[in-house]
């Protein structure tokens, strides 16, 4: 550009010194319209550089996709090709559906199983009342039944001292019939005395059977645990579950989601997830554009959200194009842009401001437990502005990272741009060599 003005610039001295004569030629006007003529020629640059800014650096940006898989598994089938143009939601490759497909079986029949336990429920709970009802009832047997070995442990006591009275009153007759027949052999037959020592072995038996059921029903009476009978303990612990399990049957009977059992709500949610992992198999590409650098093959394990390949997203081209600070503030979304690649010699690409990226990597700061480094601290001297091409033929190829130049071509200084236009189309021809 610099030897643009200056060329225009002479061929005006030329003119007016020696072809139209216009001005003398001596060396104060020499002075004079070399003097002018820095003047001019750093007036327009530093308005150029301001007003209609330049990037020497421009490069072409795409969006790169890394795709991973949601699930891991083995690679069954790839349908992408290296370089070769895809759309949004074609399929790039699958993994082997069977083990999701078995999980999603499994989990399709505990639902019904979880829906039929959940018609079950009321039933259940009836059936639970039911056994609260008998093991009451049971317990107010137990505790009658613990009465009945009090009275049944009293008549036997009642008993031995019947039968005891009994054996002594026949000890006391056998003892005077012996002492009767010792005394006078015939005034007592010996059949009496037979019969009166029978007698006095049955009773004997009889107090032997007596005190036998009265150390039986005190057993009875006296197995008692903390201060309670053990047939009551018992009788009431399983009153105790039963009223837990009629708990449990309410509670499982109660617990609902909008209607719904949780069981029920539970099997079904692991269902749906186990279906979403099924979809997953399927691998689709998440926007238009083509893969590159394909090493993925058939047979292939790969794990979950792990990167396989590279999607280069064409759905979205724009150029990147860095400014010195002391520009960019003139510089507004919307203004037009011209683009001038090495790709494309002697053609000139145009575009529009999409945006000021107000960031650069310099002003960022990594997490550390360190305090930072004042003498490491630097500013950067450049902000990027993103171009769009609104109006770009479909067929013409961007490729990521082709580089060239822009100008931008603000609302301020529009007469200048005349010269960005030369200058950039001077560039693209020059691309040619």
């Amino acid at each position: 550009m610099i030897v643009i003005i200056i060329g225009l610039y002479a061929a005006i001295i030329w003119l007016l010194f020696f072809k139209l004569k216009i001005v003398e030629p001596n060396a104060k006007s020499y002075t004079a319209a070399a003097i002018i003529g820095v003047v001019i020629v750093g007036t327009i640059l530093l308005a150029s550089n301001l007003f209609q800014p330049y990037s020497k650096s421009a490069v072409v940006s795409q969006y790169v996709v890394q795709v991973a898989p949601r699930v891991s598994g083995m690679v069954t089938r790839i349908d992408a090709h290296p370089n070769v143009p895809v759309k949004k939601g074609d399929v790039l490759f699958e993994l082997d559906p069977r083990p999701f497909q078995a999980t999603v079986d499994g989990l399709q029949a505990a639902l019904v199983q979880a829906e039929q336990n959940a018609k079950m429920l009321e039933n259940n709970l009836d059936s639970a009342r039911a056994n609260v009802a008998n093991a009451r009832a049971a317990l107010v047997n137990s505790q009658q039944k613990v009465k009945q070995f009090q009275a049944a442990l009293t008549a036997a006591t009642a008993n031995v001292a019947q039968v005891t009275a009994q054996r002594d009153l026949a000890q006391l007759n056998y003892d005077r019939v012996v002492a009767a027949k010792e005394e006078d052999e015939g005034a007592i037959a010996d059949a009496t005395v037979d019969a009166k020592r029978q007698s006095l072995i049955g009773l004997e038996d009889s107090v032997a059977k007596a005190i036998a059921n009265e150390a039986e029903a005190r057993v009875v009476v006296e197995a008692v645990l903390d201060g309670e009978n053990t047939v009551v303990v018992q009788a009431q612990a399983q009153l105790d579950s039963a009223e837990a399990a009629e708990s449990k049957a309410r509670l499982a009977l109660d617990s609902v989601i909008d209607g719904e059992n949780t069981a029920v709500v539970e099997t079904r949610a692991q269902l749906r997830n186990a279906e979403l992992n099924l979809s997953f198999t399927k691998i689709y590409a998440p926007a238009d554009g083509f893969v590159t650098n394909l090493q993925l093959r058939e047979g292939f394990m790969v794990g979950a959200r792990a990167p396989v390949m590279t999607l280069i997203d064409s759905s979205e081209r724009f150029l990147v194009a860095p400014l010195g600070q002391n520009v960019v503030r003139h510089v507004e979304e919307g203004n037009d842009v011209e683009v001038a690649l090495v790709l494309y010699p002697g053609k000139i690409l145009e575009g529009t401001v999409d945006s000021i990226i107000w960031a650069t990597g310099e002003g960022q700061g990594d997490p550390s437990g360190a305090l930072p480094a004042a003498n490491t601290v630097t500013g950067g001297t450049a902000l990027a502005v993103r171009v769009s091409f609104p109006d770009l033929p479909a067929d013409l190829e961007l490729p990521v990272g082709a580089g060239g130049r822009a100008a931008i071509y603000t609302a301020k200084g529009k007469p200048l741009s005349v010269i960005r236009k030369i200058t950039l189309r001077m560039y693209s021809w020059l691309n040619y060599f």
